[in-house]
């Protein structure tokens, strides 16, 4: 082969120029200290319930939780599994939810507290149970019973 020494030269630089592309192109998986090429660190989840925290940031705090709220599910114009019991003691918080299939107005008697239900629309009730005593929450148009609300001392 007849190679000019033009022809090596042209050769030799396309290689060096290939090779400096490369290098430059390239993933780089090595620990670079560099922070501008660097990703956030992962966030790394704990237990349940907790909040997840990135290393070097402060973790939050979960916010606190109470008790479940029990939900009432009423159909056909009846709570589904009869009527609830919901204990408390005076001073607590009284949480439950109402789901309706039909429109109605949930009332809490005693505590004169009531609100409009229906498809698509619960109604949720958060109160103090200021005093002490056996309450009934009701349908109230329909007058049907779907909670048996006990207050203790």
């Amino acid at each position: 082969m007849n190679f000019s020494p033009k022809k090596m030269v042209a050769g030799a630089v396309l290689v060096i120029v290939a090779l400096g592309l490369f290098l430059v192109i390239k993933p780089d998986n090595s620990k670079d200290t560099d922070s501008g090429s660097q990703r956030p660190p992962a966030a790394t989840t704990g237990a349940p319930g907790t909040t997840p925290t990135v290393p070097g940031k402060k973790k939050r705090p979960a916010p606190p939780r109470g008790p479940i709220a029990p939900v009432v599910e009423v159909k056909g114009g009846q709570p589904v599994g009869g009527v609830q019991k919901l204990d408390v003691n005076e001073g607590d918080d009284v949480r439950f939810t109402v789901k309706s299939d039909v429109d109605e107005e949930v009332h809490v008697h005693g505590f004169d507290v009531s609100k409009p239900v229906g498809p698509g629309k619960p109604a949720r009730f958060d109160f103090e149970a200021g005093f002490t005593g056996i309450f009934e929450v009701e349908l109230e148009n329909s007058a049907v019973p779907i909670i048996e609300l006990q207050v203790n001392p």
